[in-house]
């Protein structure tokens, strides 16, 4: 599903069923999983809060957990609302979280074993962070994070359909999630741990209703005054990441004189991108009910310049065990991260340094993906006298692995 709007007017296509097998087809009302794009919601409700005055940006969110909570890094007082929602922290992009208990004490635990990284000097997508600044949230309110959000935002957007419970009937309008091969993913029947990151589900009806209101607020809207915020550069640009800075819950794009905000995300096997052209006064937004990233598409709506990648069908194929058995080992990839790779029954099983671990599948002997992430690993050809080496993507990101050599334990699939 496309959602286009500009002065022009406004367009919703709709393309596809609901499920692979079924008949039913999607329509602007449909309810997708929007994964990060959430983040774009909890970024309003952020503004509309310091509008209010209720907190500020730079208060430490300490001041809005319980008082027996302990953060992490020697400076506290540095991890702020506004750092939470620019990414720019200092917690990790994946941080490991208890399976068992209440929630609040799973994030409770994981503060306790997190470690911040301050030496970088660019953004690090860290759901964790956005969780934790939801939690926050609620905690100074006294309500859910998700009562908060549609309180204070949903309803006054009046987006009709947005909402964060799942309803397990397969007669309701929602998009079922699908993996890299076209099978059905099954989305997890409790509520989100962390639902200011990732918990929202939209229709295309909602989505649309949010572009409009960002571009063309209307002096008589009382969210009118947390746009601007919302949708300028509230950190310093970095000369690793030149050309992009951070809104709240926005990543804007600059380079080459452009002027976008965008945000993308994927979960249970849906994919989303929203996004504005601030210059033209344009919007996009796709939603997709497969892994595949449409974050290209949705660039290429705002501007046709910006290359579509190559639609792949991947295709499994067969190793011997030998040559999985080579492939095994650690690698050290450019943002700090360690994946333990280890051959199992049919691919290689990856566990990252924050306890994730995913099963990979072989598409040749040197291309691996997985099926219910958006995830490849090419193994490089080998150099004389160095250490094995691989491209590893992830979505839309492409980094280095430097191999570490090997270790003697395999990783436990949950």
């Amino acid at each position: 599903m496309v959602g286009l709007v500009s002065p022009s007017g406004t367009k919703i296509i709709c393309q596809g069923t609901r499920l692979r097998s079924g008949r039913a087809r999607v329509d602007a009302d449909t309810l997708f999983e929007l994964g990060e794009v959430s983040q774009v919601f909890t970024g309003l409700l952020l503004a509309e809060l310091e509008l209010e005055k209720e907190i500020s940006f730079k208060d430490p969110i300490s001041l809005f957990l319980p008082k027996d909570w302990s953060l992490p890094g020697d400076d506290p007082d540095a991890i702020t609302p506004l750092s939470l929602i620019t990414h720019t922290s200092g917690f990790p992009r994946h941080v490991r979280i208890p399976r068992k208990g209440d929630d609040p004490e799973r994030i409770r635990a994981a503060l306790g074993s997190c470690t911040l990284d301050k030496g970088r000097n660019h953004p690090v997508e860290s759901n964790f962070g956005i969780g934790l600044l939801g939690h926050a949230l609620e905690t100074r309110a006294k309500t859910s994070f998700e009562d908060l959000l549609t309180q204070r935002i949903l309803r006054p957007l009046k987006a009709p359909h947005a909402c964060f419970e799942f309803d397990p009937n397969p007669e309701v309008n929602q998009a079922r999630g699908h993996d890299a091969e076209g099978f059905g993913i099954a989305r997890a029947k409790g509520p989100a741990l962390l639902p200011a990151s990732d918990g929202l589900r939209a229709s295309g009806a909602d989505l649309l209703r949010l572009l409009e209101f960002l571009l063309a607020p209307g002096k008589d809207s009382k969210l009118e005054p947390i746009v601007s915020p919302t949708l300028t550069n509230q950190i310093k640009n970095s000369p690793e990441l030149p050309g992009e800075g951070r809104g709240l819950g926005w990543i804007l794009l600059t380079e080459k004189g452009s002027n976008l905000a965008v945000q993308s995300g994927a979960i249970y096997g849906c994919s989303s991108f929203v996004g504005l052209d601030l210059k033209a006064r344009t919007g996009v937004f796709v939603l997709s009910n497969s892994i595949q990233d449409v974050s290209d598409l949705g660039l290429h709506f705002l501007d046709p310049k910006r290359p579509l990648a190559r639609a792949r069908v991947r295709k499994a194929t067969t190793l011997e065990k030998g040559a999985l058995k080579a492939k095994e080992g650690i690698f050290r990839l450019s943002d700090g991260r360690r994946i333990n790779l280890r051959a199992i029954a049919g691919g290689l099983r990856m566990q990252s340094d924050d306890g994730k671990v995913l099963d990979l599948i072989p598409e040749t002997e040197d291309v691996f993906f997985g099926l219910t992430d958006d995830i490849e690993i090419n193994f490089l050809p080998a150099e004389p006298g160095s250490p094995p080496s691989l491209s590893f993507r992830n979505r839309a990101r492409t980094q280095k692995g430097t191999g570490q050599g090997r270790q003697e334990k395999t990783p436990k699939k949950d």
